[in-house]
């Protein structure tokens, strides 16, 4: 097996797995939880995204 390494803060989906943080909307959003949130529904959406 290969080693496991951490990943890093921008790449995690949960920015606030830990609730150090405030949980409400606004402050995720201002952690970026919401950014690229279009761009990836809109690859959900298409066929070739489904190989």
């Amino acid at each position: 097996m290969g080693s496991v390494t951490p990943i890093a803060d921008k790449d995690r989906i949960f920015t606030n797995l830990y609730g150090f943080q405030e949980p409400w909307l606004k402050a995720a959003r201002a952690r970026g939880d919401w950014d690229d949130t279009a761009k990836l529904m809109q690859r959900a959406r298409t066929p070739s995204s489904r190989k």
